[in-house]
């Protein structure tokens, strides 16, 4: 079903997929090593993908992919969010204690 959304977009979903979960893992480790404002770190670590996809866009003649290019340029600082939320959420269970 993904497959026959993303067709059009010129972007298979396997790359989407992967692209979104290794922006996740960026995230999460971005927001690790600062230690500190985790959503703000694991956002920013997408920073160079957002670049290189921006230029992309600027000098790209494939004007049938530029859909799926969007997509993805929206979609990774969101997952780079979502890796920093995933490591305030694993901070604040540590620092809680294990449950007893």
């Amino acid at each position: 079903m993904l497959a026959f959304i993303f067709a059009p977009l010129g972007f298979s979903t396997p790359y989407i997929i992967r692209s979104a979960l290794v922006s996740v893992l960026g995230g999460y480790l971005a927001a690790r090593i600062a230690n500190g404002a985790e959503l703000l770190n694991g956002t920013l670590s997408s920073f160079l993908y957002v670049a290189e996809g921006v230029e992309m866009l600027l000098h790209s003649r494939l004007d049938h992919r530029i859909a799926g290019m969007i997509l993805c340029l929206i979609l990774a600082p969101l997952a780079g969010l979502a890796g920093g939320h995933l490591r305030l959420l694993r901070k604040r269970t540590v620092a809680r204690g294990p449950a007893t």
